[in-house]
């Protein structure tokens, strides 16, 4: 499967495409168009050109066919990659010239560009990524906030009601219900409150 040629396609080259497709006057209803992508020599060797732009070790192992039908007995990915696997087995080349006709200014991303971008966003949103850094982070202020609140609320809205209580005779027996009740409408009317305010601080 390895070493067969294949055609690949950039994932923002494919959704431009789209794009552009759908904005065409003079598209026909169930009109088909294919979008063409970089032919490689083999798989092996597109990998081995991301392991070089990476800068890590070329060296690739393939999994036997049989193995990953195995695998899928008891993971649902594997199963779905093993019915999938005629698709790498023989090559299949889309012919654009349709497509490029009615958009002769379309522009594909060179394969090794579009490799050192991939890499450069997994680099950022990634799980050892600054991004994925700061989303965790924001996740554990916003916790924070969260435990504060609640436990606020669950302290607060009792007390406020028990004072209240002992000012009007007619709630007397029913504080406990109406602690339970505003603590459940009003913390979560003061989620809301803290998330807007973390929506602002980050905007």
């Amino acid at each position: 499967m390895a070493d067969t040629p294949q055609q690949l396609l950039y994932a923002p080259d494919a959704a431009r495409a789209i794009v552009a497709v759908t904005q065409c006057d003079t598209l026909k209803s169930h009109e088909v168009y294919n979008i063409g992508g970089t032919i490689v020599p083999t798989i092996r060797n597109w990998m081995e050109t991301i392991a070089e732009i990476a800068g890590g070790p070329t060296k690739i192992s393939i999994v036997p066919k049989a193995m990953v039908r195995i695998l899928g007995l008891f993971i649902p990915v594997m199963r779905e990659i093993a019915s999938l696997a005629y698709k790498y087995e023989t090559t299949v080349f889309l012919n654009d010239d349709k497509f490029n006709r009615a958009h002769p200014g379309s522009y594909q991303t060179p394969m090794r560009v579009a490799i050192a971008e991939t890499l450069e966003w997994f680099e950022q949103n990634g799980s050892g990524g600054e991004a994925r850094r700061k989303a965790k982070r924001r996740a554990r202020v916003n916790n924070a906030v969260r435990f504060t609140v609640d436990n606020i609320a669950i302290v607060a809205f009792p007390a406020i009601l028990l004072l209240l209580a002992t000012q009007l005779p007619v709630l007397e027996g029913f504080t406990l219900y109406l602690a339970v009740a505003a603590g459940i409408y009003w913390t979560s009317g003061l989620h809301s409150v803290t998330d807007r305010i973390a929506i602002i601080l980050r905007s």
